[in-house]
């Protein structure tokens, strides 16, 4: 299915999603500091389907030096 994520996007964002959640950040802070919603990132660490394009690229470009 072209919707879901591939096993390297679901590695890369459970890897993010872990630093987030081991150094105490919370969706909202993260959202705060990438300028989305905490809806935004509770899709992007979803591991079902892919989020929007933008969405995921402002996520993966941002959240590096968040972390």
């Amino acid at each position: 299915m072209e919707n879901q994520k591939t096993e390297l996007q679901i590695e890369i964002i459970g890897r993010i999603k872990n630093m987030r959640q081991q150094n105490g950040i919370s969706q909202k802070d993260m959202a705060d500091y990438l300028d989305v919603t905490a809806g935004e990132i509770g899709n992007i660490e979803s591991q079902a389907l892919i989020s929007k394009s933008s969405q995921s690229m402002k996520f993966a470009k941002s959240v590096v030096p968040f972390l």
